[in-house]
């Protein structure tokens, strides 16, 4: 589907862009869910393979995760490559990633606001997670699941959109009689596509 026919997605003051513009935002935003699709499907993996690609699978998520068994979703008995709260994340980016086309008309206030907005996605998770430690409440599979969902899509938000804005950067770079004041038309400071430096 070429990309002109995806415009109506964007918002007005961006549909003046040339075309190579709206082709590398599409590109990269399914790169973006596509690699982000993937690592749900790899982290859930294991209960569905042989032994010695679950042991591989589960040895390299371990850098990232502690992995505890009691702690982690199960399918037959056969622990998922992370715990419930990475696994939460993981499943976030994707629905973050499809969020940013409907989030993008406000893009700008989005990344204006990003120190809050990550930190307030952290905070259930910390509250979470330190409610338990403390001994003032036991967190569940739920409650875990849940903020790390919350946080994942936050996070993914982000790294959606620093993808795409590393790519429209490099398309701006490459295309050198495209001023940034054509590009950058009606675009309030800081949204994206801005390629300021």
């Amino acid at each position: 589907m070429p990309a002109s026919r995806l415009l109506f997605l964007l918002p007005p003051r961006h549909r003046h862009l040339p075309p190579g513009w709206q082709t590398t935002f599409w590109w990269t935003w399914v790169l973006a869910f596509l690699g982000s699709g993937m690592l749900v499907v790899l982290v859930t993996l294991p209960p569905f393979v042989g032994t010695d690609l679950r042991a591989m699978l589960m040895q390299g998520f371990s850098t990232v995760c502690h992995q505890i068994p009691s702690r982690s979703p199960q399918l037959h008995g056969v622990p998922l490559a992370v715990c419930h709260r990475c696994y939460g994340i993981y499943l976030g980016l994707p629905f973050a990633i499809v969020g940013m086309l409907v989030l993008y008309r406000w893009d700008a206030f989005f990344y204006r606001r990003a120190p809050w907005l990550l930190s307030g996605a952290l905070l259930p998770l910390g509250l979470d997670w330190s409610g338990d430690v403390l001994g003032l409440w036991t967190n569940t599979p739920h409650s875990r699941m849940v903020t790390g969902l919350l946080f994942g899509m936050v996070a993914g938000y982000y790294v959606g959109r620093g993808m795409i804005e590393v790519a429209l950067q490099r398309y701006a770079v490459r295309r050198p009689g495209l001023t940034q004041k054509k590009l950058t038309a009606g675009v309030p400071p800081g949204g994206l596509c801005d390629v300021s430096e």
